[in-house]
């Protein structure tokens, strides 16, 4: 069996079909209102007409009641002015008054610190002149306390060179007197060792030194063992130093113990003196 096929709508057609309808319904709409807003208008119009005297009357009053509000609010708005003015002459005079009070404030502060500046200044003044009348005070007296430093200092070096030059007068005095006396002593002794006898055995001691052999025997020994003769000298120098060194502190002491007592020179015997040129 064959497929039927079912009839194709025509769009066009219908849609332009409902779109005349769909017009209509519109304008029978608009219509309606119209006559509905117009008759309103009529039934206004008519109340209008009937209540004007009421109307009238109401306007009048509502006039009254706005003049009334209106002035009011003129009044409302004079006091509020007046309120406000008040208040700002009120704030002007605080502000006047606290500017005033800050710059008296001020002023005074600045009095009372120029016043402490300028005593602050005085007391500076005063302290640096002070300070200066006293630093010339004390340059004098450090100058006069140099000037006599130096005097004493040489003072005390003209006395101290006067005690060195006495004390070494004195002590070449003495030395000068302890030495002849150990020059007579020693000469005495002399005298005596040779007046014994002993001459002959110091000359014959001394040509035993000084002969040949020995010269040679002393050569041989300082060839062949240099450092033991080294030693020797040394050992016989440092006796001999000794020796000196104990007559020196010997000699000071007595020479000390001269100073502390006073002494008077020894006399001379005319043996003593006899035997001096002869010693020489």
């Amino acid at each position: 069996q064959p497929l039927v096929r079912p009839p194709t709508p025509e769009y066009a057609l219908v849609h332009a079909v409902e779109t005349q309808e769909h017009d209509v319904t519109d304008a029978v709409r608009l219509l309606q209102k119209l006559l509905r807003g117009r008759a309103v208008q009529n039934m206004m119009f008519e109340g209008k007409e009937r209540r004007s005297e009421l109307i009238a009357e109401l306007r009048a009053a509502d006039d009254q009641l706005a003049l009334q509000r209106r002035h009011q609010a003129t009044i409302r708005h004079r006091d509020i002015e007046e309120a406000t003015e008040r208040v700002a002459e009120a704030a002007r005079t605080r502000a006047e008054g606290e500017v005033v009070s800050e710059m008296l404030d001020f002023l005074s502060k600045e009095l009372s610190r120029s016043r402490e500046v300028a005593k602050m200044r005085a007391f500076v003044t005063n302290a640096a002149e002070q300070r200066r009348v006293r630093e010339v005070e004390e340059g004098g007296r450090r100058q006069a306390e140099d000037l006599l430093r130096e005097r004493e200092d040489e003072v005390f070096r003209r006395v101290t060179l006067v005690h060195q030059e006495t004390a070494r007068d004195f002590v070449a005095d003495i030395l000068d007197d302890v030495t002849l006396e150990q020059a007579h002593s020693q000469a005495l002794r002399e005298l005596h060792v040779r007046s014994a006898g002993v001459d002959g055995i110091v000359l014959r001691l001394e040509d035993a030194l000084d002969s040949d052999e020995t010269v040679v025997r002393e050569l041989v020994a300082s060839f062949l063992l240099p450092h033991v003769q080294r030693q020797h000298v040394r050992r016989q120098v440092a006796q001999e130093q000794k020796k000196y060194v104990t007559a020196a502190h010997a000699l000071l002491v007595e020479v000390a113990a001269s100073m502390s007592q006073p002494t008077s020179k020894p006399n001379r015997s005319p043996e003593d003196e006899d035997a001096t040129p002869s010693s020489e």
